[in-house]
């Protein structure tokens, strides 16, 4: 099995965060980690 993951740019996160887009595809650092420790 061969896991992938992407590295969030701390520029693009805050660039989210101040145009406050919202893509239903995006996936955080956060969710990421909660759905490895499940």
């Amino acid at each position: 099995v061969k896991l992938t993951i992407m590295i969030e740019d701390p520029r693009e996160a805050e660039r989210r965060q101040t145009l406050e887009l919202d893509d239903p595809d995006y996936v955080t650092r956060e969710e990421i980690v909660a759905a490895l420790e499940d």
